[in-house]
């Protein structure tokens, strides 16, 4: 009975692992439906960004890096814009954090959800990341 039940998990869980990680999440990036454009501060940076929708909520993530000091990250807030080729604004929101990172690490991940949007191509998704004095700003506006 245990090599019945060993020979079913040895062929069971190479499956489970290739399936269970296949997403239908679209990375809209890749696709070439939307384009990041990050707008430089003078000591962080937004990198790592991605934009993935599925029939649930549209999903922009990243990590904001820091020059410096890494207890600046502290708090802060990114600012989440959605533009049509044009430039016309179609959704604007702030995404807030509020966590201590670790003395070594200097980046602070964050992940801004909205609801799913039908976005033209060539959609602009703006990403800004400003320091947030209040402590009351901790939950985002973002829907998540």
């Amino acid at each position: 009975m245990k090599r019945l039940v060993a020979k079913a998990g040895a062929f069971l869980v190479p499956l489970v692992f290739v399936f269970g990680c296949v997403t239908t999440d679209v990375n809209l990036v890749k696709t070439g439906k939307v384009i990041v454009e990050v707008v430089p501060t003078e000591d962080e940076y937004i990198g790592s960004t991605h934009v993935y929708q599925d029939d649930k909520e549209l999903v922009i993530s990243g990590r904001v890096h820091t020059q410096g000091y890494a207890p600046t990250l502290e708090k802060g807030h990114v600012d989440v814009e959605i533009l049509n080729p044009d430039g016309t604004l179609i959704k604007q929101c702030v995404h807030y954090f509020k966590l201590l990172p670790r003395k070594l690490d200097l980046t602070v991940p964050f992940e801004a959800h909205l609801q799913p949007l039908n976005l033209p191509q060539g959609t602009k998704v703006r990403l800004t990341y400003h320091h947030t004095t209040s402590a009351e700003e901790i939950l985002s506006q973002c829907g998540q």
